[in-house]
């Protein structure tokens, strides 16, 4: 253990408190970006939501911007590791594609845009970016988990962390698509 401590010297370690970091991080946009999405779908089938509608977007913002903040800090990180694999550039290329979806979100969702677009197509296009976005995002950060499993074992708590905010977000990703579903049955009547 480290010096007047009772936590094991390993916890000090730089790598360990990095590791946290990113798992934060990762954690704090699936979050908020899950919760944005998750929002509009408990408020369609529950009225007590709808009063929360409003907060929608700027949870979808933020949360982006921390996943934006994430693939900063990645980036560095990843091209100083000598050990850089195909796994890794398919990873990246993925992440990028889905940050590049919510991207696209992020910037429709400015008034001038909505007015330009119309409220309908708005709708539409925010809809299935947003989903097919969220569920890149969700793919590469299994990815990214599996790939960096084992600088994952030295933090406290195991690879629980990762594995939660994982969860959620298959979670969200699962009650969209039953939405989904739902909205093209419901229209077909």
């Amino acid at each position: 253990t480290a010096w007047g401590s009772s936590v094991p010297h390993a916890v000090w370690e730089p790598r360990v408190w990095q590791s946290w970091a990113l798992i934060s991080l990762m954690g704090t946009g699936v979050f908020l970006v899950g919760s944005s999405l998750l929002l509009g779908t408990l408020a369609k089938f529950f009225k007590r939501f709808q009063t929360y509608l409003h907060f929608r977007k700027q949870l979808g913002v933020t949360g982006f911007l921390y996943l934006v903040l994430l693939t900063l800090i990645m980036i560095p990180l990843i091209m100083a590791n000598p050990e850089w694999t195909d796994t890794h550039l398919s990873v990246g290329v993925t992440w990028f594609v889905a940050l590049v979806f919510l991207w696209f979100c992020t910037y429709i969702s400015r008034p001038k845009m909505i007015k330009k677009l119309g409220a309908q197509r708005w709708r539409r296009l925010l809809r299935y970016f947003s989903y097919g976005g969220f569920g890149l995002a969700l793919i590469s950060l299994y990815s990214v988990y599996c790939v960096s499993c084992l600088q994952i074992q030295n933090v406290p708590g195991g690879a629980f962390p990762a594995l939660f905010w994982i969860g959620f977000g298959l979670l969200v990703f699962a009650v969209r698509s039953v939405t989904v579903v739902y909205d093209v049955l419901h229209k077909e009547k």
